[in-house]
């Protein structure tokens, strides 16, 4: 008989378990529907972890297997969370991954309603690239949400300066093997709801089984929401939600985006469930929006804003940091600008490379 703990698909640890001879529990970060999430700790090197774990007596099956699959495709890939470890007890099953930071959707709280388009922009290669990676991995993600999207954390070996996709619990291979070579899986006649109704493709909500596309839609989507409501915040039924899809005018859906989102959804629009976005000419139209507008990638993140003026302030009046909420010295001090800056952790120059995204390594 399951422990009560482990009747519900996240599973209840005990803070200081070791699990795996090496990974000791910290505290508990979270959950969700199917798995909770602790700080964990290594006892070989004191390296900081993230560790999900999932009970063996959830309903639909596990969902932890499939992460274990798709973090073990995706094992070398540049900047995408790493697989450190994964088990099964006889309650419970867990997987220990890199250690990442807060969500996009967290941060973006403290941003206003919207993003600058620098920023805008830059989330929008960090999760072309992201979705990339998971489709050359033979995966789609069926999620794409800033809650599933997330910056990388120090203590974790991850990039505090990138935008890291997770939580692939919806995830689905969309490739398989005939006579041993490489294909595209013939889409089912029906298949079930999976995603964000807020944030999901028309055809997700149609029941068609999703392809590349379907991510690029929801890439679509989150880049507008970051520069003002979607057109269907307010609705809650899927028919609805739907049908707000389907007639969004593109001046309403695109009004304060670059032209170059616009002309993101007309190229979507020509797919179907088959075709391969073509990622090196969207990342080329993201780039060529930045040149337009004079941005970089060493641009600071919105989020990065209001900490680096108070720091300025700080450093042009002397006073600790958390005085300067109160200093009224300006912050547009030249000395103070290049001090903090200094030893501010600046986002890179460009990160990427054409082969970043003009590879096709699946063939498909």
């Amino acid at each position: 008989m399951a422990d009560k703990k482990f009747e519900e698909g996240p599973a209840q640890l005990d803070i200081g378990m070791v699990l795996g001879d090496e990974w000791q529990i910290i505290k508990k970060l979270g959950e969700g529907g199917c798995g909770a999430v602790y700080l964990v700790e290594s006892n070989i090197n004191k390296r900081k972890a993230a560790l999900k774990a999932e009970s063996n007596f959830v309903e639909g099956g596990s969902v932890l297997k499939l992460e274990v699959a798709i973090l073990g495709k995706l094992k070398g890939k540049k900047y995408v969370a790493e697989l450190l470890g994964s088990g099964r007890r006889s309650n419970f099953q867990y997987v220990v991954m890199s250690l990442l930071g807060q969500s996009l959707c967290n941060v973006l709280r403290g941003c206003g309603k919207t993003v600058s388009v620098s920023t805008h922009l830059r989330v929008g290669i960090h999760m072309l690239h992201g979705l990339k990676q998971i489709h050359d991995a033979g995966f789609i993600h069926r999620d794409i949400k800033p809650a599933n999207l997330a910056l990388g954390n120090r203590d974790g070996d991850t990039d505090p300066n990138f935008i890291y996709i997770l939580d692939f619990g919806l995830s689905r291979e969309f490739v398989t093997k005939d006579d041993g070579k490489l294909v595209i899986r013939k889409p089912r006649r029906h298949a079930l709801f999976r995603g964000t109704t807020r944030y999901c493709s028309v055809g997700a909500h149609e029941r068609q089984d999703q392809g590349r596309v379907d991510d690029m839609w929801s890439l679509v989507y989150v880049m507008v929401e970051l520069r003002g409501k979607l057109p269907w915040n307010n609705l809650t039924e899927k028919k609805e939600l739907a049908e707000a899809k389907r007639l969004a005018e593109k001046r309403d859906l695109f009004g304060e985006c670059p032209s170059q989102i616009r002309d993101l959804a007309i190229m979507l629009r020509k797919m179907d469930y088959w075709a391969r976005p073509d990622y090196y000419e969207i990342y080329r139209m993201f780039l060529r929006a930045m040149n337009e507008g004079g941005y970089k990638f060493s641009d600071l993140w919105d989020w990065q804003m209001k900490e680096h003026k108070a720091k300025v302030a700080a450093a042009a009046s002397g006073t600790p940091s958390k005085a300067s909420k109160k200093s009224k010295t300006s912050t547009k001090c030249p000395e103070s600008e290049k001090k903090v800056e200094s030893e501010m952790e600046l986002p890179p120059e460009n990160p990427f490379t054409d082969d970043d995204f003009d590879k096709n390594p699946l063939g498909l």
